[in-house]
């Protein structure tokens, strides 16, 4: 290909370069092919564009277009660390019986469908103790996303009106916010779970967080 031709194609590409097959298929034109027969060529081509890796003549890939942030749910606590000791207060090792309290627990919603997520559902689970429940929560509002420690087992600090479900001890076990204070046998310590799922009007599970644990030491 002559380089008047060449330099000639390279201005139609505009700021974007030409493929080793665009080359290869337009050195076969000659220095007297129309230039109408060149942009056919130019125009079935794959061009690559140099600034947003697009295809041809630099229009931008469906894939940027529709690109999405998927769903992601933080869960934290102020009360533990995960992997850690969870305080006495929330169990039988409590001074008093009106000390015990609930962990604190606080998550964070992010993602493009976010909007879709219209509950929040708590469960806390003795991994030890084959799954036993100390807390079940449904029905919590996309608003509340946090549950503070209660210092008065007679007071509910949830937002709201979220429903307080069944434990493993029953309804006489469990402390205002729905927490049942933990208790393994004495010199045995076992683990418990923390979880948030975020659901869709249908219940379905959109989003789950990550898992937040901690062990006790039973007295």
């Amino acid at each position: 290909m002559s380089s008047r031709a060449y330099n000639f194609l390279k201005r139609g590409c505009g700021d974007r370069v030409l493929t080793a097959a665009a080359v290869t298929s337009l050195s076969a034109l000659t220095t007297a092919s129309k230039r109408n027969d060149a942009l056919d060529i130019i125009r079935n081509l794959e061009i690559a564009d140099r600034a947003v890796g697009a295809n041809s003549f630099g229009s931008a890939s469906s894939a940027d277009a529709t690109s999405t942030t998927p769903l992601a749910l933080a869960l934290t606590s102020s009360s533990f660390t995960t992997g850690n000791a969870l305080p006495d207060n929330v169990g039988s090792r409590a001074a008093q019986p009106g000390d015990l309290t609930n962990p604190q627990l606080s998550w964070a919603l992010t993602g493009t469908d976010a909007a879709n997520v219209v509950e929040y559902r708590l469960s806390v689970v003795d991994t030890d103790a084959n799954n036993y429940v100390h807390w079940n929560v449904t029905g919590i509002a996309t608003t509340t996303v946090e549950i503070a420690a209660t210092t008065d087992p007679t007071t509910n600090n949830w937002a709201g009106t979220p429903t307080l479900g069944a434990t493993g001890g029953g309804a006489n076990t469990v402390i205002a916010n729905g927490w049942e204070p933990v208790g393994p046998p004495a010199g045995n310590t076992h683990t418990y779970t923390f979880t948030v799922t975020g659901r869709d009007s249908n219940g379905a599970v959109l989003v789950t967080s990550n898992v937040l644990s901690g062990t006790y030491t039973g007295v």
